[in-house]
């Protein structure tokens, strides 16, 4: 949806990426409530698992051995967090 992310998660969809490839990425976070107040800073951990309801394929530990992720930022890669705000 335009707020939400829908993935398929099916094995057709998936392409594997080339060392130095940088795709535009997409991630719902599950709905959960927290109060933030001004001037806190809010943590966001980004890590692969499972889905409940997907079944989980076969882990190759091999596909993560000197594996780098990164987040691109600045005009050339917009980043955002989108965050509901509740009065």
């Amino acid at each position: 949806t335009e707020y939400w992310p829908v993935h398929t998660h099916l094995e057709k969809d998936c392409a594997p990426l080339q060392r130095g490839d940088i795709v535009p990425v997409e991630i719902g976070l599950n709905p959960s409530t927290a109060m933030i107040r001004k001037g806190c800073r809010l943590l966001v951990d980004i890590q692969p698992y499972a889905p409940a309801g997907v079944p989980v394929r076969a882990y190759d530990k091999s596909y993560h051995v000197d594996a780098v992720n990164r987040i691109y930022t600045g005009p050339e890669y917009p980043s955002f967090l989108q965050l509901p705000i509740v009065p």
